[in-house]
């Protein structure tokens, strides 16, 4: 008896001290979020309020999305002064729908978007993702008729990202789903996931073209600025 006794006050102690742990990383888990929210969200009003307030200029070519977009420098890379850059590091469709006053103010000649994975990363439905996506096109093609728009793929990733929160097989689902809408609205598609993939089998981005297993390096965007010349030049 005194046995059953003991061995219930230890289970006891250990359930006790599970919940106590489980309930201080579940704490820390949501200040960290909180953080990185409000850290993106300052990321976000930044970036937007210097876009509002740069000039703008005849022709402007537009790239348009989140950190793959931010983090080139199209303009030099591509040898054009008409581009302009419109990537913010962690923004999502919702967010780039927000923002497209300033981004048609010009009647640009050519949008290049890329949008996505974010959204995956956050937990938000395919199904709004295209919703967004439908939107965003929508208001492009009713503000800015002329505008000529390309839809880029998602590329892939080489590590499932964020404890399991994206994989290339939703990516890849993703990707299916952004070509329909490009030949929906005859619209150029960029397919960036055979380009950026190694091994076919593992459907992952090549190791040569990352130094994280999701964003690009040099290399990973000379790769990707192969795809894009011809669409440049083309005007």
């Amino acid at each position: 008896m005194k046995r059953l006794t003991y061995i219930s006050l230890i289970l006891n102690v250990l359930i006790i001290t599970l919940a106590v742990f489980l309930s201080y990383f579940l704490n820390v888990a949501a200040k960290v979020k909180s953080l990185l929210d409000r850290n993106f969200q300052k990321h976000y009003e930044r970036q937007s309020q210097i876009f509002e307030g740069l000039p703008n200029i005849p022709g402007e070519i537009i790239f348009l999305g989140s950190d793959l977009i931010e983090e080139a420098n199209w303009e030099e890379l591509l040898s054009n002064p008409k581009i302009k850059n419109r990537g913010i590091a962690g923004d999502k469709t919702a967010g780039v729908l927000n923002r497209l006053p300033e981004v048609l103010a010009a009647k640009p000649a050519k949008i290049f978007l890329l949008l996505g994975y974010d959204d995956l990363t956050s937990g938000i439905s395919q199904k709004e993702i295209l919703n967004n996506y439908q939107k965003i096109l929508e208001k492009i093609k009713k503000d800015s008729p002329k505008t000529q728009i390309y839809l880029h793929s998602l590329s892939p990733i080489n590590y499932e990202w964020l404890g399991n929160r994206i994989k290339n097989e939703e990516i890849i689902v993703l990707n299916g789903q952004i070509s329909q809408l490009a030949e929906k609205y005859r619209m150029t598609y960029i397919d960036l996931f055979p380009a950026l993939v190694g091994k076919p089998e593992t459907q992952e981005l090549k190791p040569e073209y990352t130094n994280d297993g999701v964003h690009l390096n040099a290399q990973g965007y000379t790769r990707w600025k192969a795809l894009l010349e011809r669409y440049i030049k083309d005007e």
